[in-house]
């Protein structure tokens, strides 16, 4: 169900982001649809998850904790430790000629 809701987020996000260049009513018709898309999604995600927390509110709990879990500061903050970054790419300098 997360999935889901990320899923819209991003999505919406991209298409937020898309430039629409151009006057014609070719561009007009793609960003109406994506903008209903993204709105109609929007709406329902909130509907589908609370139905499925009314389904089985014990998953619900569960994947809400997970969630938490992978979204808390202290787990990130453990994932970037053990995950250090890459070393710097060195480059050639150039000298004088």
């Amino acid at each position: 169900m997360f999935f889901l809701a990320r899923s819209i987020f991003w999505l919406g996000l991209v298409f937020s982001w898309i430039p629409w260049h151009g006057d014609d009513g070719a561009t007009v018709g793609p960003r109406a649809a994506a903008m209903s898309l993204a709105r109609e999604a929007a709406v329902a995600a909130p509907a589908q998850i609370e139905a499925f927390c009314l389904k089985a509110p014990r998953d619900c709990l569960a994947a809400a904790g997970k969630a938490q879990q992978m979204l808390s500061i202290e787990s990130l903050l453990e994932w970037d430790a053990a995950n250090p970054a890459p070393p710097p790419v060195k480059t050639r300098q150039s000298g004088s000629i």
